[in-house]
């Protein structure tokens, strides 16, 4: 069998599950917004059910301007100040995260660090489940990073402006069993923070 590389690898991913997909190859765009040109990209995008799938890779000269990441969004009903991003803890973040939050839930401040510009009570989306879901998807896929957050990713055109909801590592993911991984267990438990929040409304 012909080695694929992680961009072809990944690419046959979408058309293998017959699932409606855009490249930075594409002449037609629905889901990416139009990048910079000075930038050099690749990308793909799908979308499953509510998730949207993005593996994203940028490089440009300019100083703070390469980027890479995979994740998967969905837009989640609350409000714009309602913001937080949740890892796993390191010794590093003693020094470098401001911000750091507690809920009050051992599980989750034993093995997590939140930040967030304001207090909010984040142990009302939270629960031991998602701790579970959580650690059990960043087995695979880590490092593994939560965020709600407004208008987080603009560049995916349906999510522009909207509260969004996501599960996101610095990492280009393209193996077949990664990205089941990534969508089964991110559905999972982005769906259950979805319910939890409606008690908001």
């Amino acid at each position: 069998m012909e080695n694929l590389n992680t961009f072809d690898q990944l690419m046959n991913y979408p058309i293998e599950n017959k699932l409606e997909y855009e490249t930075h190859r594409s002449e037609k765009r629905f889901f990416i917004v139009s990048n910079d040109p000075m930038l050099n990209t690749k990308y793909i995008a799908f979308k499953k059910q509510n998730l949207m799938f993005c593996a994203y890779d940028s490089y440009a000269a300019k100083a703070g301007s390469t980027q890479t990441f995979t994740g998967v969004y969905c837009p989640i009903r609350l409000k714009p100040e309602m913001e937080l991003a949740l890892s796993r803890k390191h010794w590093s973040d003693y020094i470098l995260l401001f911000n750091k939050r507690k809920t009050g839930a051992d599980v989750i401040d034993r093995n997590f660090t939140i930040t967030a510009a304001k207090k909010w009570n984040f142990e009302s989306i939270l629960s031991e489940k998602e701790v579970h879901l959580f650690l059990e998807l960043e087995k695979q896929i880590r490092p593994l990073k939560l965020l709600i957050q407004h208008n987080y990713i603009p560049i995916i055109s349906e999510l522009k402006g909207k509260q969004v909801i996501g599960l996101e590592t610095n990492q280009w993911v393209s193996k077949k069993e990664d990205v089941d991984q990534f969508l089964n267990l991110g559905d999972m438990l982005l769906e259950n923070i979805i319910k939890a929040s409606s008690r908001f409304f």
